[in-house]
């Protein structure tokens, strides 16, 4: 039981450290941008509110849910 919270937020953290994650710009309002894994826009994350891409190619980093954190 207590190995189950412990790889939970390793199987988040993973894709982060391995692969290479930059932000696109938001296209609209109402949009914060979206994360994009390796140049590969069929696998993406949107970005948060709290957390809007602001310049095009930043890191971003996935939080889970197809959300992400991105700067």
């Amino acid at each position: 039981m207590i190995m189950k919270f412990h790889v939970i937020p390793l199987l988040f953290f993973l894709p982060a450290v391995f692969g290479w994650w930059n932000c696109e710009l938001p296209t609209g309002r109402g949009d914060s941008g979206r994360c994009i894994e390796d140049g590969d826009s069929a696998g993406y994350s949107a970005c948060t509110e709290d957390h809007p891409c602001n310049v095009q190619g930043n890191g971003c980093t996935p939080i889970g849910s197809r959300l992400a954190h991105c700067s």
